[in-house]
């Protein structure tokens, strides 16, 4: 094996960032050929980073309007209005599902300007629970339309947005077919048997809770098929769809989590960290402290302990007046309260020895967090009540696509069989043999921290060998990976892999680690890059089946949005071509109708295709 190495190139490129990530999306705004990224750090502010062309990124964000409200999840670029640039979906929570909250559509009119048209659009949608969007020409009438995965709420289900043409869209998601409510990871646009036309997919977020696969009648309606694929029950964290077997369909990953209890807690010098479920109950822990004073900082949320009146220190019970809050005589003596039943944090020392107590109560299933911290080490801290650290068992699931409307699990016996905490993933030939390898990422937990990430290398007989750590794509060890996106950044013909590892930023006060871009060092072998110019199709050449023929070996991908779950690889479409010199034959297959075939391509080149011929 020919395998590439990779270099960490955060800090020359400028790409250095700890925030609680979520949405990741690679895109050519500027339409100069490099691709840029938004970063949607969730709860904080956004990046928008432009790439200088010459393998350094400056961020922009605050020299355009795009630094708008919190709670952003999945970002998609896409160019719904076909005038060559690309535009923004931003799809947002809606405050835990009981609060109001519009989504964003930024209309790109270049030079940086961009304006969130979503109220005029007929898209802002603001009880939605967005959690991830997907373009994709659905009707084949030339113009993008999106997909918005949303987080259970009754009122609201999942939607699909038609492009009018002039600038508006209009909700059609019960009137064909897919406006299921669900407790969902993300969803997005796929065409699953490569007939041209793009089905719709979505991955709930348990492991037996019901996911759906629609597939596209052609004719305006869909039809879920989750039930006759065979993983109708098979929730998870992440998904990506890919060919791997170079049958010409695409076959499904999917990265199963297990958590398992929220309950921790954790020394890191002199500060003790916690966070834990009560569920009607008490938890808490004590430990040693030879000490009179101590620092205390809890979390106070409208959905547990609202208020600082709901901490009670020592026997009297004392509610601290800020926070942190310095606890000390004040904590002699057990405050008064019933576990399980009385709510809030409970803190005391004993009067005849050293030994101190942190307890949390509630009658229902709220998390409660905090840190403790002194100055000098605290000693013996044991859990009281907590769950026990579950080692996780999450896995690695891979679908083999039949061909048939029917898929195979056979995760085991391709090798992908390894224990986890698995979340999103990425089909990519990051060695350009022209097979499809897996990236899988592995959020690890709270316990042991971020766990290296999987890069399997697809050996081209259905099995896969994790080269991971070999190649020098383990990833970040702090945080938790939750954002993974591809694109070739410096285009030298090799894709790179950039990761944001703030997927603890939702467990204060866990810390969030730093992002990652990992250059691609590539190999001998060559490539071809493909951007599809839509003229009777939509612009972008989404939907398009593309067939490339070289040295003997048939590839066949199908020109999407690049959207992952929450995130986005950058287009344009990306073929490893192994040993070969030449490229006998690309035949491209259109949304419109259009065959269109090209002879003798060169290798190693940035190809565009604008679309021509004849209908069919």
């Amino acid at each position: 094996m020919d395998l590439p190495q990779f270099t960490d190139a955060t800090s020359s490129t400028g790409l250095t960032d700890t925030a609680d990530s979520w949405g990741t999306s690679w895109g050519d705004f500027n339409s100069d050929g490099y691709p840029d990224l938004y970063i949607g750090n969730h709860h904080s502010e956004p990046g928008l980073l432009l790439n200088s062309g010459d393998a350094t990124f400056t961020d922009v964000i605050t020299q355009t309007a795009l630094n708008f409200r919190y709670d952003r999840h999945g970002v998609a670029w896409g160019d719904f209005d076909n005038d060559g640039d690309q535009d923004l979906i931003v799809t947002v929570g809606a405050h835990g599902g009981i609060g109001e909250n519009p989504k964003e559509l930024w209309r790109n009119d270049g030079n940086l300007n961009f304006v969130n048209i979503a109220e005029e659009a007929g898209v802002s949608d603001s009880l939605s629970r967005g959690r991830s969007a997907s373009w994709g020409d659905y009707d084949r009438d030339g113009d993008l339309d999106y997909f918005s995965a949303n987080e259970i709420r009754i009122e609201v289900p999942n939607r699909l947005w038609r492009n009018n043409g002039d600038g508006t869209f209009t909700e059609v998601a019960a009137q064909v077919g897919v406006a299921d409510t669900m407790d969902l990871y993300a969803g997005g646009f796929v065409d699953y048997d490569r007939d041209g036309w793009v089905d719709i997919f979505v991955l709930a977020s348990q492991e037996y809770s019901v996911t759906h696969l629609y597939h596209n009648n052609r004719d305006g309606t869909f039809t879920d098929m989750a039930n006759q694929a065979g993983f109708f029950n098979k929730g998870g964290n992440g998904y990506a769809w890919g060919d791997f077997d170079n049958d010409s369909d695409a076959d499904l990953y999917i990265g199963l989590s297990s958590r398992g209890p929220l309950d921790t807690v954790k020394v890191e010098g002199n500060t003790i960290l916690f966070i834990g479920d009560t569920y009607a109950d008490q938890d808490g822990f004590d430990f040693t402290y030879s000490g009179n004073r101590l620092e205390m900082q809890v979390e106070v949320t409208p959905m547990g302990c609202f208020d600082l009146l709901c901490i009670h220190i020592g026997k009297n019970g004392v509610s601290p007046v800020t926070n942190p809050f310095l606890v000390g005589t004040n904590a002699l003596g057990k405050p008064y309260y019933i576990p399980g039943v009385s709510s809030g944090y409970y803190i005391w020392r004993d009067r005849q020895s050293n030994q101190w107590h942190v307890r949390w109560s509630d009658p229902g299933k709220i998390p409660y967090a905090g840190t403790v911290s002194a100055p000098s080490p605290m000693t013996n801290v044991v859990p009281v009540d907590m769950e026990p650290y579950v080692l996780p068992s999450g896995r690695v699931y891979l679908w083999r696509n039949n061909g048939d409307d029917t898929f195979t699990e056979i995760s085991q016996q391709a090798g992908l069989y390894a224990l986890g905490n698995y979340g999103p993933g990425n089909w990519v030939d990051f060695d350009n043999d022209g097979w499809m390898d897996l990236f899988a990422a592995d959020k690890g937990d709270l316990q042991t921290g971020n766990a290296p990430d999987h890069l399997f290398h697809n050996n081209a007989d259905g099995s896969f060998t994790d080269v991971a750590i070999l190649v020098g794509a383990g990833g970040e060890t702090e945080g938790s990976t939750n954002a993974t996106a591809w694109a070739d950044y410096d285009r030298d013909g090799f894709l790179d892999l950039f990761t944001m590892n703030g997927g603890f930023g939702a467990f204060w006060p866990f810390s969030k680690g730093p992002s990652q871009l990992l250059h691609n060092e590539g190999n001998s072998n060559h490539w071809l890059d493909i951007n599809l110019v839509g003229v009777a199709s939509n612009r972008s050449g989404l939907g398009a089946v593309v067939q490339l023929t070289a040295g003997g070996q048939t590839q066949v991908l199908t020109n999407t949005d690049g959207s992952v779950g929450y995130n986005q690889d950058g287009n344009p479409l990306h073929f490893g071509l192994g040993s070969a010199t030449s490229i006998e034959l690309i035949v491209v297959d259109w949304p419109s109708g259009i065959h269109q075939e090209l002879t003798d391509v060169p290798v190693d080149q940035f190809l565009v295709i604008v679309e021509s011929g004849i209908n069919q």
